[in-house]
Order: C-alpha cells, then structure tokens, then sequence
C-alpha cells in the first residue's frame, strides 16, 4: 500500500518533469497536456450521462491527440513543435465541438479564452500575436457564423439544467486549470527570486572579501618587502656597524616572519574557497598532538613574560590534527599577543556533554564590542597586539571554518579589558 501511495504521488511529476531538466514554460505546459488528458477522461462519463455522445467521442480524441503531444514535449524535448500543435488541434476540435455543442449557448467560448491563456502562457514571444489573432478571428468567426447560419448549429440541451450544468462545470474547469498555472508560475518566481537574492548577497560578500584581501595583500605584504629593498639600498652607499646591522636584520626577520605567516594563511584560506580542504579525521590524544605546538607556545610566553599552563584531561578525540593545531596555535598566539606582562594565558581540555571542549583564556585586553560581532569574518578589525604585534584578520576566519570540517563548534566570551575565553568543541574518539 505504501508502495502504491508513493507511486501515485510521484505521478505528476513524472509527467511534468523536474526544475532542472525543464523550463518554467516547459513544465506549464505538462501540467496542462496532463491535465487535458485526466479531465477528458473524467467529462467523458459526464457528456455520456447527459446525452452529449459527439461532445464525449471528440473529448476521447483530443485525449488521445493531446497525450501523444505531452510525448513530444517531454521525452522528445521539442516545446515548440507540440505548443504549435496543440495549439492548431484545440481550435479545431473546440470549432467542431462550437457546432455540435449548442454553439453560443455552450461552453466553447469559455474554452477558447482558456486555450488562449495556455498558449500566451508558454508559446514563444514571436509567436504570441498569432495565437492571439488566430484566437479571436476564430471566436469571431464561429459567432458570425452562427449568426448568418443559425441552422448550422446542433442543439444538445434537451434541457435548461443540461445546460447549466455543461457551463458550469467548464467553467470550473477552465478556473481549475488557470490556478495551477498561475500557483504554479508564483511558486516558481518566487523561489527564482529567492535564488537570485541569494547569489546577490553571496556576491557583495565575495567582493567585500575580496576587497578585504586585497587591502592586507597591499599593506602588510608590501610592506615587508619594501623594507627589505631599502635596506638592500641603503647598503649600497652605506657602511654599518656590526651592531646596527643586527638591529635592522632582527627587525627584517620579524617583518619578513609576519610576511610568511600571512601568506600561509591566505594560501590555506584560498584553498578552502576553492573546495580543496578536506579533513582527515583520526583517533588523537590531544596532548601528544599539540606538544611541540605547547612548547612553542611556552617559549614565546617566557619573552612576554607571560604566565602559561596547560592540563588535559579528556580521552583520546576525533579530529584531524593539523586542523587541531592550526587552531590551538591560532588561539594561544592571540591570548599571548593581546595580553601584557605578568598576565596569564591558560589551555585546558575537558569532557562536557559528550564532547571534548577545549578552553584558552586570557588575562588581556578583550574585545570591543564593535569587534565582537564580525569576530569569524574578514569584516573584523585587526588590531596591533601589547607589543606592536600585527594581525591579519585572517586567523579566527580560518579557525571557524577548520572547527567545522572537524563536526565541531567554536564560540567565545570576552569583555573589553578583562580578557577573553575561547571554546573549541570537538567529537570523542569512539
């Protein structure tokens, strides 16, 4: 039973077609071939209750025509050849259904209007004042027709009810068919709309973060190389001291360092823009993982000053490790580089609601408010750290994207010169 429920509800769309195989105009004009096609078999048994034997047997035929034609249109792909087709075959049969079904007095005029909303609906925009002249010429003529010849015209009401009922009924059929078009078209703007309002907004934020890239590639990457040129310059006309040329060449590294890990980051950034991270979820114990990651991070401490502890206490954890550290080194460089000296920075691992949750915190300076809300974009501000340390904007950015390549969470409290504590939530190793 359930099979055959199914069945039944993919029906339509079997006859119809899909979005992506077909136009709007195309699957317009499925619905109505279909439509044609199910309700000539229904009026079939209403004409023959009623006495209307010519009105049945022409219905039997456009059903026949009419499938034959959803054929074209569907398998054969051909829209226009089967638009043309119907609509040469539905004048006709509704000429020969004008005279044999009480002319004026019958429902032909109401289908005809109902043919001509089909064909404006999906014919080609060449071809639409054809069908509009071919309409009303047609209309015109079976009424002057019928005018100049009445006894031309078979009448098939042999009663008033007979007639109220064969109108009534067209034209119930002719406001069905006409909703589901018009449903159909509004559902389909309307999602197209939404569609294209969302390639809009994807779109400004592509060029907001190209802008954004551009601006960091043009200041904090030209800017160490230029330095580097003038000092190359300057040792052309010049003779330093041994002591002077240190100064400069320690300065040259840390600007170049600062150059390299930009550039690192935005390499790793662009790859992900482009599909290409994938992550490659292990198995790990997290404080073998991280060990060297720790004492690098120890090291550049001890030369702020800065206190630094670290305690794990979780079971081994799903993840991909050099996401893990990408992520860990990120956070514990910005709690060194935005706390003062004598400040703290701690990093602990724990298990809370099945998860492993790793927590960095900070003694420093916080984070505006203003800040706050764009943390994870490249909207955010970068701010020099307590010592001049420059940032690029970039690190949390990656931070988010990595935690959820791994299924896991990153999130953060801070308050402007309290500090900041930084959440990374990670699955468990089954």
């Amino acid at each position: 039973m359930k099979s055959l429920s199914r069945f039944l509800c993919r029906l339509p769309k079997l006859f119809i077609g899909s979005e992506t195989d077909f136009s709007l105009e195309h699957r317009i004009f499925h619905i109505f071939s279909f439509s044609v096609c199910l309700t000539t078999v229904l009026t079939f048994f209403v004409n023959v209750t009623l006495g209307f034997f010519e009105s049945a047997i022409i219905g039997i035929i456009v059903c026949l025509i009419q499938g034959v034609i959803l054929y074209i249109s569907r398998v054969e792909r051909k829209l226009n050849l089967a638009v043309a087709i119907t609509g040469v075959e539905l004048h006709l049969a509704l000429i020969l259904s004008y005279f044999t079904n009480s002319g004026i007095a019958g429902p032909t005029a109401l289908l005809l209007l109902g043919v001509l909303y089909l064909m404006t609906s999906v014919a080609h925009k060449k071809r639409l004042l054809f069908w509009i002249v071919l309409n009303v010429l047609t209309v015109g003529g079976l009424y002057y027709a019928e005018y100049s010849r009445p006894d031309t015209i078979l009448v098939s009401y042999h009663t008033r009810a007979a007639q109220y009922i064969d109108n009534l009924a067209t034209y119930i059929l002719i406001l069905v068919l006409m909703s589901i078009s018009i449903f159909y078209t509004r559902r389909a703007y309307n999602r197209q709309r939404a569609n294209l309002e969302e390639k809009a907004t994807a779109l400004e934020q592509l060029n907001a973060s190209k802008n954004k890239l551009f601006s960091i590639v043009s200041h904090d990457l030209r800017a160490p190389v230029g330095a580097v040129k003038q000092y190359l310059d300057f040792l052309r006309t010049n003779e330093l001291s041994a002591e002077e040329r240190k100064t400069i060449e320690d300065a040259l590294i840390k600007s170049t360092n600062d150059a390299y890990e930009l550039l690192d980051k935005l390499l790793i950034w662009a790859k992900g823009q482009l599909g290409g991270t994938r992550a490659h979820l292990v198995s790990l114990d997290a404080a073998v993982s991280l060990a060297n990651l720790l004492k690098q991070v120890e090291e550049k401490a001890n030369e702020k000053q800065i206190s630094f502890k670290s305690s794990f206490a979780c079971p081994r954890i799903l993840a991909d490790e050099h996401m893990l550290n990408l992520i860990i080194r990120n956070l514990l460089y910005n709690a060194l580089k935005f706390s003062e000296v004598g400040g703290e920075v701690s990093l602990t691992l724990s298990v809370e609601n099945g998860e492993a949750l790793f927590k960095v915190t900070d003694s420093g300076m916080g984070i505006s408010l203003e800040n706050q809300q764009k943390i994870f974009s490249l909207d955010v501000q970068s701010t020099l750290g307590t010592h001049k340390e420059k940032g690029t904007g970039l690190g949390l950015l990656l931070c988010k994207e990595y935690a959820g390549l791994q299924n896991g969470a990153i999130w953060f409290y801070s308050e402007p010169k309290k500090g900041s504590v930084f959440y990374l939530s990670l699955p468990l190793s089954a």
